[in-house]
């Protein structure tokens, strides 16, 4: 598949493969906002942002960061590790571009 630049449609597609991977994985609770978006500031949200997920272009590809909330007692390199690996197989087999990054940010932990 060759390279092509997202348009809106593409990145609601982005974002539930995102979201599917992210999901599947028991050690995840949830996703997290970004803590100036707490802020709820006009001018802190991105065009190209979902609640959790952000993405970026780079000179390389596209750059991916994720805000999570993980299970209490996660080895959280080994979570972060998995997640990249697993977001940009998925994406780069999907649109054929290359996913230069993949930032994992974890915001918080659960207890539950």
């Amino acid at each position: 598949m060759s390279n092509r630049y997202f348009d809106k449609f593409d990145m609601k597609v982005l974002y539930s493969i995102v979201k599917d991977v992210v999901k599947n994985n028991p050690n995840v609770h949830e996703f997290s906002e970004r803590f100036i978006d707490r802020l709820n500031l006009p001018f802190t949200k991105q065009k190209d942002e979902e609640n959790g997920i952000r993405v970026l272009k780079s000179d390389n590809g596209y750059i991916l960061e994720l805000y999570l909330i993980v299970h209490y007692g996660v080895k959280i390199p080994e979570l972060a590790w998995d997640l990249q690996v697993q977001i940009k197989d998925a994406i780069e087999e999907k649109f054929g571009i290359n996913i230069d990054k993949v930032n994992v940010h974890v915001q918080g932990v659960s207890l539950r």
